[in-house]
């Protein structure tokens, strides 16, 4: 996949840095799935790939993570714009913003980064949060129509966004 992110109208788009997937690589692979088949694409930068140890890029499809590779233009504006960050956080705040993706990090100074840009992010724990409150959201809907409505369930998911 080229540097930019497509963005689907129904499909929110996030950026995961290394520090995500590293946590949940860690603790509960699964929470990556649930993310990819029920919050919108996640989408990890090729080079971030080689920053998480044991994860290769078989496993990212298996995962439901999207790869994308940076273009020669984001990779050049990465590596000039060190200072606080590094260079895969660029890569991060870079694919979001041109994107208008979501960046998904624990890490301040790149949070920090992507405010001072207008990129919208979210903690790596919020990403759980949103994947059990949509799922048990739609378990309740399931079990409910009558009372929790498709309208409703609709509503619950863009605020939820």
């Amino acid at each position: 996949m080229g540097g930019r992110v497509a963005k689907s109208a129904h499909r929110i788009a996030f950026i995961l840095d290394a520090n995500v997937v590293i946590d949940y690589l860690r603790t509960d692979r699964s929470v990556l799935t649930l993310a990819a088949n029920h919050l919108g694409r996640m989408i990890i930068a090729a080079p971030l790939i080689r920053e998480v140890r044991g994860l290769r890029e078989d496993d990212c499809a298996n995962l439901g993570l999207t790869i994308s590779s940076p273009t020669f233009g984001q990779l050049a504006e990465a590596a000039r714009n060190r200072g606080r960050l590094s260079f895969q956080d660029w890569l991060c705040l870079l694919l979001a913003r041109e994107s208008g993706a979501i960046c998904v990090t624990n890490d301040r100074p790149l949070r920090h980064a992507c405010e001072e840009n207008g990129v919208q992010i979210i903690w790596g724990l919020e990403l759980m949060t949103k994947v059990a409150a949509k799922t048990i959201a739609e378990r309740i809907h399931d079990a409910n129509p009558r009372h929790v409505t498709s309208d409703i369930l609709s509503r619950f998911r863009r605020r939820l966004r």
